[in-house]
């Protein structure tokens, strides 16, 4: 769980693929980044980011929230490779200061 209205950061340099609402996923936003692969955030309160727009890993690109079909509020994440869904360690580098910070 995240509280609403926590900042979603992309989690890669990339470029947003779609930054719309689904009514399952609820407001959500796709990054596409090298090698073919994409990012997902789903179920934000508020998307900060357009479709085209070129963003830089750590930006803001919206609030976490609970749109969608949601039981409570929280960060939907994936990672896809190749139209495939892939351990997100795997391409994305926690930060451990962040985290820490986060405590």
């Amino acid at each position: 769980e995240v509280p609403v209205g926590t900042e979603v950061k992309a989690a890669l340099d990339g470029v947003v693929m779609l930054a719309t609402e689904k009514e399952a996923l609820g407001k959500v936003v796709v990054l596409r980044h090298e090698g073919d692969v994409r990012t997902v955030y789903a179920h934000l309160s508020e998307i900060f980011v357009k479709e085209g727009q070129q963003i830089r890993q750590g930006e803001v690109i919206g609030k976490s929230g609970d749109t969608g079909k949601v039981t409570a509020p929280h960060l939907h994440f994936e990672v896809w490779e190749n139209g495939k869904p892939i351990d997100p360690l795997t391409k994305v580098v926690i930060n451990e200061a962040a985290s820490e910070e986060r405590k």
